[in-house]
């Protein structure tokens, strides 16, 4: 498949690999001072590793001309203020004022713009996105720079979602797209001059994280811990109800007979979206007591942590990984596991075909899914089958991560 952009799925390796790796990765000044924008302090994993492997690419120095917009569900706004981040309540006054006070604004990654929702959800998620969308046409109207930072774009199935999205990129200077098939959503939308292919923001989380062990290929494979990630797909349009209902009691009968041929096998189910709204708890939490059922002690429940590092840490000590939300994939990966997705969300997939996993190892979650073709496929998984070790390597990742440094800099 080829892209407006000229980049095809055969040469993409090649692409990431062209040019100079930006040096140095971490950048000591800033000449602007950006507001950060982004769904940051709502309790949800991936949004602080962006954020925090974004502010790990800038110097004690630079961090101090730089401003975030918070909410206060998790208590970010002390941690940003211990590394010299100014925090900003995520309200319209404090934002206007921030904005103000700052030469550009930027809005991290994420999937914002999309519309894989049911009605009622989906009348929210406009709103959502049209404040980003007016956020960057009042910094334009202001003459401040605005720059978009490893976005991802889609699934598209709605006109107002197509045109909002084409409006908003029509006020960037700018924009960073984190996986080939964003880019192929917007191509056509943006100048190529503006457009760059990266690597999602929690990458720069590794090239700061040391600490976590790093599996030597020759190492023989043995899964001990399988870590999970679970979440709900009620309020999804490619979900629903039944899928919800259905397909988490296969997987954890596929979890509990895969248990069952492997006595050394535990399983580790982390929440990585907390709060009081669309979290993982319930249904992480229904994982680990059917597990805990038949297998006693033989499956952890952590608990989500704001702090994204944490969260990381206990990730890397799996061996292998079954991942439904994006960012647990990213952080699996970025981690080494051999990992299996379970995509409720086009994105899932796109993660898939960037890092190049293979197809057998990313699978829809629908309420058809055999429950003996999951067991196959965790026996495959936790067996350390080649089928799920991705074929990008994560040092390849990691620089491409750090090119969102470079489309920030030419931005400002």
């Amino acid at each position: 498949m080829s892209t407006e952009a000229g980049i095809s799925l055969e040469n993409l390796a090649e692409y990431h690999r062209s040019g100079p790796e930006p040096e140095p990765w971490r950048v000591q000044q800033l000449a602007c001072r950006p507001l950060i924008v982004g769904h940051f302090g709502g309790c949800n994993t991936g949004d602080e590793a962006m954020l925090e492997g974004f502010l790990e690419a800038l110097g004690p120095e630079a961090r101090r001309s730089v401003s975030v917009v918070v909410k206060k569900e998790n208590g970010a706004e002390g941690s940003l203020r211990r590394i010299g981040v100014e925090p900003v309540p995520a309200g319209f006054r404090a934002v206007l004022r921030a904005l103000l006070r700052t030469d550009s604004l930027v809005l991290c990654g994420g999937t914002h713009f999309h519309d894989d929702y049911h009605t009622l959800r989906y009348l929210r998620h406009v709103r959502y996105m049209a404040r980003y969308v007016s956020l960057s046409m009042l910094s334009k109207l202001m003459r401040k720079r605005v720059t978009w930072l490893g976005m991802g774009f889609g699934p598209f199935y709605r006109r107002p979602t197509r045109w909002l999205t084409r409006l908003g990129l029509r006020f960037c200077d700018r924009v960073s797209v984190r996986d080939l098939r964003s880019l192929e959503e917007i191509a056509a939308w943006i100048p190529r001059e503006k457009l760059d292919l990266t690597f999602d923001l929690a990458g720069l989380l590794a090239r700061n994280l040391r600490s976590c062990k790093v599996r030597p290929s020759a190492k023989p494979f043995r899964c001990s811990i399988l870590g999970i990630s679970a979440t709900s797909v009620r309020q999804n349009k490619s979900g629903g109800r039944r899928a919800d209902e259905t397909f988490w009691r296969k997987l954890a009968g596929a979890l509990n007979a895969t248990m069952e041929e492997n006595k050394d096998l535990r399983v580790r189910v982390i929440v990585l979206r907390g709060g009081s709204r669309e979290n993982d708890k319930s249904v992480s939490v229904y994982l680990h007591d059917a597990i805990s059922s038949v297998h006693a002690g033989r499956s952890e429940l952590i608990p989500y942590d704001p702090d994204p590092n944490t969260t990381w840490r206990k990730i890397a000590e799996c061996n292998a990984f079954v991942a439904t939300r994006f960012h647990a994939g990213v952080l699996a990966y970025l981690a080494e596991c051999r990992l299996l997705f379970l995509a409720y969300h086009r994105k899932v997939r796109d993660l898939a075909r960037e890092i190049g996993l293979a197809e057998e190892a990313c699978l829809g979650i629908s309420e058809n899914v055999d429950e003996e073709e999951l067991a196959q496929r965790l026996r495959a998984l936790t067996s350390g089958d080649e089928t799920f070790r991705p074929r990008l390597p994560v040092l390849d990742a990691t620089r491409r991560a750090s090119l969102n440094i470079r489309t920030l800099q030419k931005s400002i």
